[in-house]
């Protein structure tokens, strides 16, 4: 379904919100990531999309959906939220994860959001370390997700976005 979701436009996994990264000509890693007005204008389409790609799963699967996404805060106007970031093993290590949320803060700045935003597993203790790194704070506390029968359990964390 992400494929799928991926490929189209406007929609809060469409390739237009996203970024990679090569080494080699290899695809190394990507972040995907949007601004709280592309949040609030894009969410019915995905949704919508989610519908027609999963087909009747989707309905299965609608109140674990709805639990999920009511346990996430919602993206203000000001900030760019991270919704993805990966770097495939083989290349991590190399700043690679640095360097995307680099190039997503430049499009935050684009688009005017005052601060980065982004979700991260609390047992993910690898990523954290980074996003402190580049001075991300843990705001809150710790928030719970079940999809179908497995828990989530993640912080919100954010950086003011360095304005020059």
């Amino acid at each position: 379904m992400l494929q799928n979701l991926f490929r189209q436009r406007r929609n809060l996994f469409s390739f237009e919100h996203s970024y990679f990264i090569e080494v080699n000509g290899k695809k190394a890693g990507m972040i995907l990531g949007y601004d709280g007005k592309s949040e609030s204008g894009e969410t019915w389409r995905t949704g919508l999309l989610m519908i027609k790609y999963m087909k009747l799963g989707f309905f299965t699967k609608i109140l674990s959906l709805l639990k999920a996404l009511s346990a996430v805060r919602r993206v203000k106007d000001n900030e760019y939220y991270i919704s993805n970031l990966a770097v495939y093993p083989e290349f991590r290590g190399n700043k690679l994860g640095t360097n995307l949320l680099v190039r997503a803060e430049e499009g935050a700045k684009s688009c005017g959001a005052e601060k980065m935003a982004l979700d991260v597993a609390v047992n993910n203790q690898d990523a954290i370390r980074l996003y402190n790194r580049l001075g991300y704070s843990i705001v809150g506390k710790p928030l719970r997700a079940r999809i179908s029968r497995k828990v989530f359990t993640f912080f919100r964390m954010y950086r003011k976005i360095d304005v020059v």
